[in-house]
């Protein structure tokens, strides 16, 4: 080990000691509640995007599948239009 690790170890040592004897459990212990409110905040939040996101979706879905419905319908009527097409065109061939 070189001196160099050695003055490190012994000032991060002396830094620890120091901190450890000055250091107010009572604020520790606020300073880590506050943070976990924080992140029940964050947490909360996220939820209600989730949720939002959730619904937006369902409603895209809803949209979508009324879409789907409109089009099959319309290609149904399509195909009538055009078979019944066929059979006046074929019954004016035949004339």
């Amino acid at each position: 080990m070189g001196i160099l690790d050695r003055l490190t170890t012994m000032i991060k040592a002396k830094i620890s000691s120091f901190l450890d004897r000055h250091e107010d459990p009572r604020e520790t212990l606020d300073y880590s509640y506050e943070k976990q409110l924080e992140l029940l905040t964050n947490v909360k939040r996220g939820i209600a995007d989730v949720v939002t996101a959730k619904k937006r979706l369902e409603l895209q879905k809803a949209k979508l599948e009324s879409n789907i419905e409109d089009l099959n319908n319309q290609a149904r009527a399509e195909k009538r239009f055009h078979d019944a097409d066929r059979v006046t065109h074929r019954t004016d061939c035949r004339s």
